[in-house]
């Protein structure tokens, strides 16, 4: 493969042209494009065209972006048209293997915000502290909050000091995406102190020591004081998954046969594409989580290919576990397939 000269006439198989558009966007970093893609292919389905699978890829698109009221409404449509649930916003793979039933989606300890993170929130802030007070762990799930105001972030902000003075362990889902929420809200009214502390709350509540450093002194200088100082909280031991852990530099693997993909990768030289060749070295089987993967660029799949394809070359056995199905459809149009078994995950819906 030749990353610098990638053309989508180079991709071939069976999958349907406005679904290798639609992966090919995303890509590129044009996730807006993709959606309109996707979206009109569903609108006007044509004669041969696997539908579900373009519905399927507009979900996990939708998902990606955070985008929770396109996500409900699509359900909807969904549901009326195949008279069968639509899939669920939190898929399995993105959660801790082993996060106990009761802190999953549903269970006991288990709370979300919807919408907006303002007046409206209240009920469902209050129902966290309501929860914390039986048990000893808690999992908040933010990944459908909106948007976000001063009232909202201060009553969640005295909440999780609830959590932390009652000794409380916590789980965040959709950590990242509220983080961008927070940041948006600082940058554009930087002396509104409860946006600060809710950043700093929930950097703390989960080991972030230099993002809480680096936040405490940009909250001092716009308001004016002395900087927040970190201190580590003691909690009871909690369910990991590596992408969980927000380290500056990403760790991979718990087991030693599995190596793990995040975040977004892009360019020739992504430096998880120099630890994948580091990982293969004396194995016969490599295998690659993507389940966290957000989203890979042309050139860098591309150089993912050719990895591949050296480690296929000396008889190992290379498994891509998991990608979503807008990285698996650029990965089948690449032809990594013939080099590698493409492992999806457990239908959605």
């Amino acid at each position: 493969m030749n990353p610098g000269n990638i053309e989508v006439s180079e991709f071939r198989g069976h999958i349907s042209p406005e679904a290798q558009e639609a992966a090919v966007r995303y890509a590129n970093g044009s996730p807006t494009e993709a959606g309109e893609i996707l979206s009109r292919a569903i609108a006007e389905p044509r004669a041969g065209q696997d539908s579900r699978l373009l519905w399927l890829m507009l979900f996990e698109l939708y998902r990606l972006q955070s985008r929770w009221a396109d996500f409900d409404e699509l359900s909807k449509r969904y549901t009326a048209t195949y008279g069968r649930p639509a899939p669920e916003w939190i898929i399995h793979e993105t959660l801790p293997d082993n996060l106990p039933e009761d802190l999953r989606r549903g269970g006991a300890g288990y709370c979300e915000i919807t919408g907006e993170l303002g007046s409206s929130a209240a009920a469902q802030i209050e129902a966290i502290g309501r929860v914390a007070a039986n048990r000893s762990v808690v999992h908040v799930d933010l990944t459908k909050v909106q948007s976000v105001t001063a009232e909202g972030c201060e009553r969640l902000a005295q909440t999780l000091q609830f959590l932390i003075t009652n000794g409380n362990g916590v789980f965040f889902s959709g950590g990242d995406h509220f983080d961008k929420l927070l940041r948006t809200a600082v940058d554009a009214a930087p002396k509104v102190v409860p946006y600060w502390r809710l950043m700093l709350d929930l950097y703390q509540l989960e080991g972030r020591q230099r993002q809480f450093e680096s936040a405490a002194l940009e909250y001092a200088l716009f308001v004016e004081t002395d900087p927040p100082k970190w201190e580590p909280i003691l909690m009871p031991v909690m369910p990991q998954s590596k992408p969980s852990e927000r380290r500056d530099e990403p760790r991979y693997g718990s087991s030693p046969e599995v190596i793990f993909f995040q975040g977004e990768m892009s360019g020739p030289n992504d430096p998880q594409l120099a630890i994948l060749r580091q990982f293969a070295q004396g194995r016969k089987y490599v295998n690659i989580n993507f389940a966290r993967l957000r989203r890979i660029d042309l050139v860098c799949a591309a150089n993912l290919g050719n990895s591949v394809l050296a480690l296929a070359n000396q008889a190992k056995v290379v498994r891509i576990l998991k990608p979503n199905l807008l990285i698996g459809t650029l990965l089948r149009m690449l032809k990594l397939d013939e080099h590698a078994s493409i492992i999806d995950p457990k239908p959605a819906a």
